[in-house]
């Protein structure tokens, strides 16, 4: 795997990363099994949102015990600081972290 630097956050991330989206079809066992598989192969950014119903706490429970060499991404699709700052703490919850490296405004 190739790591780049993701543009001038000081962040450096693997050059392929892992969408969230598709793990939402799978149930918990499989998609720990495809995220543990992803990281062995050398993914580390993980992009995922709120909306992705599942996604994050799929996330949280595959890669939580290797937080700390991995790039966590989300989306809020609220555009109001209360709203934001909930979807925040709700993804900080689901993943079992306390910091995201990149929130993004969905949409």
């Amino acid at each position: 795997m190739r790591y780049v630097p993701f543009g001038k956050t000081g962040l450096t991330v693997s050059e392929v990363g892992f969408g969230g989206i598709p793990i939402i079809r799978l149930d918990e066992d499989m998609a720990v099994t495809v995220l543990r598989r992803a990281y062995e192969l050398g993914i580390t950014l993980y992009d995922t949102a709120n909306a992705y119903r599942d996604s994050e706490k799929k996330i949280g429970q595959a890669l939580g015990d290797v937080r700390d060499k991995i790039i966590l991404a989300t989306k809020t699709t609220r555009r109001d600081a209360p709203g934001a700052l909930e979807q925040l703490e709700n993804s900080l919850r689901m993943m079992k972290t306390d910091y995201i490296d990149i929130y993004q405004l969905h949409r």
